[in-house]
């Protein structure tokens, strides 16, 4: 088992936590859906974010790695690696959380500290994401007009064709 408990509010990437982005297209006007995988927000007072419930006014957010947890079931999946914010909950958290919670901690002598660290990376790729073009309409509209723009130079030529012949016979 690998199994930890939440001592402060955490965004994990749980899996199958996804935001829609929808946005209609300028071609054809339909709307086009994108999901993006998201960090699911955790607090662990929050009576709601609960998972492991012991009466009416306690309960803990027990997290765990994929077919690492309890067998009842109750334990949250997430992907990544522990925080320095997390209690290990048996021999093998305690074993991955000393190797990776270590070097992770290396880099927090700066002012921003773990949390800055992780929020930075994630505002990357969110811009990452929102400068990326994987519908291909640049290109669509690229092409678009280009043709558009051969056309009128074929208009153009054809226009000018007999006011240049009208010019030679005088």
């Amino acid at each position: 088992m690998a199994r930890w408990k939440l001592k402060t509010p955490h965004y994990l990437m749980v899996p199958n936590t996804r935001w829609e982005y929808v946005e209609n297209s300028r071609v054809n006007g339909r709307p086009e859906r994108k999901l993006f995988d998201v960090p699911r927000y955790l607090h662990p007072e929050d009576p709601q974010d609960w998972n492991w419930k012991y009466d009416r006014d306690s309960g803990d957010i027990i997290v765990c790695y994929e077919g690492k947890g309890d067998p009842s079931g109750k334990d949250l999946v997430f992907t990544g690696n522990p925080t320095p914010d997390m209690e290990p909950l048996d021999e093998e958290a305690k074993e991955i959380t000393t190797r990776t919670v270590r070097p992770m901690l290396m880099g927090v002598e700066n002012e921003r500290g773990y949390a800055g660290n992780v929020l930075e990376e994630l505002s990357m790729k969110l811009a990452e994401a929102m400068t990326s073009n994987p519908s291909g309409s640049m290109e669509k509209l690229l092409e678009t007009m280009n043709k558009m723009m051969e056309q009128n130079a074929m208009l153009i030529a054809a226009l000018a064709a007999p006011k240049a012949e009208a010019g030679r016979r005088v």
